[in-house]
């Protein structure tokens, strides 16, 4: 009798002990968990902004550790990497950018349309910014390309060697003696004009690459070519089907408009 009163006053001590001992493992467990989830969420935000600002990443051809007798040149690639990335510089070439859409649109004028283009000295002037122009682009790719450190071939092939090859060609096509001269040597002056006008018309689109919003849209429109492919046969089979069901109940009453799917 005595140890049954005994163990049913232990009991209750028991089962506190218990208590106490299950809720400290549980909040252990929750801590765990929350710690893990916030890791798991930590890593999908750095992984995620890694992602959206791919071409702030350090190149691997700047890393000096892996390149110990270039460290010179390593210090100097990394000072370009960082000025082509800066907002003045970007802000810099769309400046040069838009000049260059002007001075094309400029150059549309005949010379009795517009006063100063009657002007030899105006037209020395505007042949002037366009080379200074053409000079600041060839820098940007020079500095681009040195801006991968111990690994330029990474311009042309690296993650945006699509924009870079753009880039490059236009530059290069551009050039004053460059392979669009060449090319039009042999068709006259007329053509080699044209040409290099067309060249310069092309750097304008330059400004896709350093507007983010219209990289965005252009990206969007060439991954949607395939949908619009499927649209266009769509469109084809709904114009083919109705044009035939035309010529089948309208050809008696109007034989001139419905005599066949060609006429």
């Amino acid at each position: 009798m005595i140890s049954k009163i005994n163990s049913a006053k232990q009991d209750p001590k028991k089962k506190e002990k218990e208590e106490k001992k299950k809720a400290a493992q549980e909040r252990v467990k929750a801590k765990a968990e929350s710690e893990a989830t916030e890791g798991e969420a930590k890593a999908e935000d750095e992984e995620k902004k890694g992602t959206d600002e791919g071409h702030h990443q350090i190149p691997p051809g700047l890393v000096a550790e892996n390149y110990p007798s270039c460290s010179g040149y390593i210090q100097i690639a990394k000072r370009a990497h960082d000025l082509t990335l800066s907002d003045n510089f970007n802000l810099f070439i769309i400046g040069c950018i838009c000049l260059a859409g002007v001075l094309v649109g400029i150059q549309t004028y005949d010379d009795n349309e517009w006063v100063p283009m009657k002007d030899r000295s105006f037209f020395v002037f505007l042949e002037g910014v366009d080379i200074v122009i053409l000079i600041i682009f060839s820098l940007e790719v020079i500095l681009k390309i040195f801006a991968e450190g111990a690994k330029p071939w990474r311009y042309w092939v690296g993650p945006e060697w699509n924009w870079n090859n753009f880039d490059f060609f236009i530059v290069i096509l551009s050039l004053p003696d460059g392979p669009m001269t060449m090319i039009s040597s042999g068709e006259g002056g007329g053509s080699q004009v044209k040409l290099l006008r067309l060249m310069r018309l092309m750097r304008i689109a330059k400004i896709v690459r350093k507007v983010p919003q219209l990289q965005m849209i252009v990206m969007g429109l060439i991954g949607g070519m395939k949908s619009i492919g499927y649209i266009v046969l769509l469109l084809f089979l709904v114009f083919y089907l109705f044009a035939i069901a035309g010529i089948m109940w309208f050809r008696e009453n109007d034989p001139w408009h419905f005599r066949s799917l060609g006429q």
